[in-house]
């Protein structure tokens, strides 16, 4: 088993094969967690408010109306102090307004705005301004109608106006997510781990068995050709089967609440067809690309640009239907689409029923890679003896 413990080897010295696409894979599965995580606490509806404090110049019958609005939309802080300025700078209050001197009798001019700071970029802050824009656009409607009444009737109509609020009630769940939801979109995200890592393992083994003096060496060892292949084929169907039950690993560690479901069997049989997939790719690229840095450019095109149109990290609904179109020719697209199959079965049946062409799909294209491999191998075989 010598060619067996050199492959071993050669992998233990390029450990960043399997350290960077794992350290990708858990920061992918750290962003789905918060997706799929469920808190019971939070079964209720609370309503934020911003932080205002107000300098009434003004001191009218509209200014006193639109505090006592603020006073019960807003957190009002009262009258603003005199380092205001540096507490909507630092964020300790999300806006000021200034109300100036006689702002309610050149109202309709539009003279005398209201001014506001607010601390820029907060989403409170906008809400802020939305409040009281609100409350002014409301006086600025019953004061040009021309209705004959008098300020303080319109005030007491805007105030009946904004006490009507629209009662919000929060509908609780069970309180559990979908368990084939979860384990569908992270088993999803790993078509992208198992790819990278195993095409890059294998396929670098291959390339450097193949380089010419390694060959000539192997030729002239008086091994058996067939037995050094086997032995290769050994180490590459370790270091898949290892990357994939790894995966498994790290996906059971982090949902395994969920792996009560009767549909755990063919969501893993689903990903154990994508790792065929990956390790027919594996020798096909091993056979035809003479460099590790050509591998790893490829490869990498291929497992990200293919996860991102084939739905593992952008669900498949939200794409446009050309991109699906093209992505049926990777096996990421059959893989996640069996995953959203799954999903959306009424029964654990008809879940097998939906993987039965997926699965196939994917068997065939690992079997077309290896056959793609072999025939490219051994042509090269033939042009180097004639």
């Amino acid at each position: 088993m010598t060619v067996f413990k050199t492959c071993l080897r050669i992998l233990r010295a390029i450990p960043g094969v399997f350290l960077l696409p794992f350290a990708v894979f858990m920061g992918i599965l750290a962003l789905l967690s918060f997706q799929y995580s469920y808190n019971p606490e939070q079964t209720s509806l609370t309503f934020t408010k911003a932080t205002i404090c107000v300098i009434d110049e003004d001191e009218s019958a509209l200014s006193q109306g639109l505090i006592e609005y603020l006073e019960k939309t807003t957190d009002y802080q009262g009258i603003c102090e005199a380092d205001y300025s540096d507490k909507v700078f630092y964020n300790f209050l999300d806006g000021a307004l200034i109300i100036p001197k006689g702002y309610q009798e050149n109202f309709n001019s539009n003279r005398l705005p209201v001014s506001a700071l607010v601390y820029p970029g907060s989403t409170l802050s906008v809400m802020l301004e939305e409040t009281v824009s609100s409350y002014l656009e409301g006086y600025r409607i019953y004061n040009k109608a021309d209705l004959n009444v008098s300020n303080l009737q319109i005030l007491e109509w805007i105030k009946a106006d904004t006490d009507n609020t629209t009662k919000v009630e929060v509908l609780a769940g069970s309180g559990a997510a979908d368990p084939r939801e979860a384990l569908a979109g992270m088993f999803s995200a790993s078509t992208y781990v198992i790819i990278i890592t195993v095409v890059s393992a294998i396929a670098t083994l291959l390339i450097i068995f193949n380089q010419t003096q390694v060959k000539v060496r192997a030729d002239v060892s008086g091994c058996n050709t067939v037995w050094v292949n086997t032995q290769k084929l050994l180490a590459g169907l370790l270091v898949g089967f290892a990357t994939w039950l790894v995966c498994m690993a790290i996906l059971y560690v982090l949902l395994h609440d969920y792996y009560a479901t009767a549909y755990v069997p063919v969501i893993l049989l689903n990903s154990f067809a994508m790792l065929l997939s990956s390790l027919g790719l594996a020798f096909m690229l091993g056979s035809i690309i003479k460099t590790p840095i050509v591998l790893n450019a490829f490869i990498n095109i291929f497992a990200l640009g293919g996860g991102f149109l084939s739905g593992s990290f952008v669900p498949q609904q939200f794409l446009d239907p050309i991109i699906l179109l093209i992505a049926r020719f990777l096996p990421q697209y059959w893989n996640v689409a069996a995953n959203d199959a799954i999903v959306s079965a009424n029964s654990v049946g008809a879940a097998w029923k939906a993987l039965s062409i997926p699965l196939c799909v994917q068997i065939l294209f690992g079997v077309v890679f290896a056959l793609a491999g072999f025939v490219i191998s051994r042509q090269k075989r033939r042009a180097q003896l004639v």
